[in-house]
């Protein structure tokens, strides 16, 4: 995972240069390399639990409970957050298909994943 996060970053650096916004570029290669010192010391034993679980440097079964929870947690508030902006939106007048797009993929998303853990939680037998 660490390894896709760097490349995109490299991407988006790349494609910044190439789109004439030298200070973005720099910006997204400075996080590309900050990025991977930080996933490199959290594979290490001296890095913390929290540190090597929000790197997605797992080592047993526990990190990956953890690290479901939390990324529940942070479901829960994108979804929560993108619904107020649908609600702004909709009071203001403001048209923004973006907004909306993003709210019906993150419901979307959330049902899915429901359905999946229901799955796992209730098999059909």
């Amino acid at each position: 995972m660490n390894s896709l996060i760097s490349v995109a970053f490299l991407i988006a650096t790349v494609v910044a240069a190439v789109l004439g916004n030298l200070v973005g570029a720099a910006v997204l290669l400075g996080f590309a390399v900050i990025w991977v010192g930080v996933a490199r010391y959290a594979r290490s034993p001296r890095a913390s639990e929290q540190l090597r679980i929000s790197n997605f440097e797992y080592r047993d079964a526990n990190d990956r409970s953890l690290a479901s929870r939390a990324f529940a947690g942070v479901g829960m508030v994108a979804l929560t957050l993108s619904g107020f902006d649908v609600i702004g939106m909709l009071v203001t007048g403001h048209q923004d298909m973006s907004l909306t797009l993003r709210f019906v993929v993150l419901a979307a998303a959330f049902s899915i994943a429901l359905a999946n853990a229901l799955e796992k939680e209730h098999p059909e037998p």
